[in-house]
């Protein structure tokens, strides 16, 4: 059946192809996270399943199984309850009801590994038999990918880092995680300044990590979150010092706590960033930006001339501008709704739709821009405008 067959409130199951009710938790975990074993793990999609659920028992002594799991990974494609190998819950949303409801599934089954995830943020758990009989649960900073064992986590060779499906929920997952739990953070400005300071350390690991060396950023199944920090540190020490010390001061540092710091470089460690930083000059930078050809991500300041929301989403977000390197059907109605709307309520509230699409989206990070300061003598009246631009015809001079 094909997509635009779907009825409404539906989408296609990322594994078994079947629709579904396109709930949040459909939409936004479990078809996010089983795309993610495939693409980013490498699990083969006959060793998952989703659609029709696998159920674990509610009891040691059941024959029947009561429990329905999101995502069920097995070792082989027979996918026989024996080689079940990893549980993914997705239906609770908070951490707590979670990870209670995984450490059930994970009493109940064969398997050792589990996964909480419910779109924002997530928990890795491995389920360990002591010789009393009793369990433990150990959270890891992340799962192994196809072929790997637990122990291998975290030992990763620059080659074997792969581009992510869904970097959007991976930024997503970290910034909600890190909002929720960091101790001394609550603006997303500082948490984003931290996860900066983190990619920089990432994107330079990966440059000067030959293909078959180890990557220093990383973190390991039994490594302390202390020494993971420590190791990171090293890496800013030369991040801000000898090679991006045009971007960072030396005063600049991670203040992020020690878990904290393991829980991102978790994430993050087996993505493969492969990002380079260059500088092009205005003509070829202005040439490439109207033919569409610029890279995946590129640097430029935008003034609006007429301090309408208009110049910025006409000329940047609209697909038939030249300077737009985005393109989405219902941000350009909004667009264009923008535009024709001569109401001043209703273009607010389009414009605050498209705002929103813009956070979501991620289309543009903004950063974060020092006010002018200006230094005028005591001979000349004049006084700076609140929109920065420089109109000197206002000036006298006594």
């Amino acid at each position: 059946m094909a997509e635009d067959s779907l009825k409404p409130g539906f989408v296609r199951d990322y594994v078994s192809g079947v629709a579904v009710k396109a709930s949040p938790e459909e939409i936004e975990a479990v078809q996010v996270f089983a795309q993610r074993l495939v693409e980013d793990y490498g699990y083969p999609k006959a060793h998952l399943q989703t659609r029709p659920q696998y159920r674990v028992r509610k009891r040691p002594s059941d024959e029947t199984k009561a429990y329905p799991v999101d995502i069920a990974v097995f070792t082989g494609s027979g996918r026989a309850e024996d080689d079940l190998y990893l549980v993914v819950e997705c239906k609770k949303k908070n951490r707590k009801d979670g990870v209670a409801q995984l450490k059930l599934y994970l009493d109940m089954s064969p398997t050792e590994l589990g996964v909480w995830f419910n779109g924002d943020e997530h928990v890795y758990l491995r389920k360990i038999h002591k010789r009393s009989g009793a369990r433990e649960y150990q959270e890891l900073p992340n799962i192994p990918r196809y072929g790997q064992h637990i122990e291998d986590i975290g030992l990763f060779k620059r080659k074997d880092l792969v581009p992510p499906s869904n970097l959007k929920a991976v930024f997503r997952d970290l910034r909600n995680h890190l909002a929720g739990i960091t101790t001394g953070i609550t603006r997303d400005e500082t948490l984003a300044q931290e996860i900066i300071n983190l990619l920089f350390c990432k994107i330079l690991d990966e440059q000067e990590t030959a293909p078959e060396d180890m990557v220093t950023f990383r973190a390991g199944v039994d490594e302390d979150a202390k020494d993971v920090k420590k190791r990171i540190l090293g890496i800013f020490e030369k991040v801000k010092t000898a090679v991006y010390d045009d971007v960072f001061t030396k005063a600049d540092t991670i203040t992020l706590d020690a878990e904290s710091v393991r829980y991102v470089v978790g994430e993050l460690q087996k993505i493969g960033l492969n990002a380079r930083v260059r500088t092009l000059e205005w003509g070829i930078f202005l040439s490439n930006l109207t033919a569409h050809k610029l890279f995946h991500m590129h640097l430029q300041g935008w003034g609006p001339a007429t301090l309408d929301a208009d110049d910025l989403y006409s000329t940047n977000l609209y697909s038939k501008a030249a300077f737009s390197q985005f393109h989405d059907e219902r941000l350009d109605r909004l667009v264009e709704q923008g535009r024709s709307t001569m109401d001043k309520e209703k273009r607010l509230q389009i414009y605050r739709e498209i705002a929103r699409f813009q956070s979501e989206e991620a289309t543009h990070l903004f950063l974060w821009q020092g006010m002018n300061l200006y230094g005028v003598a005591k001979r000349v009246t004049w006084t700076p405008r609140p929109d920065e631009y420089l109109k000197m015809y206002d000036a006298s001079v006594r």
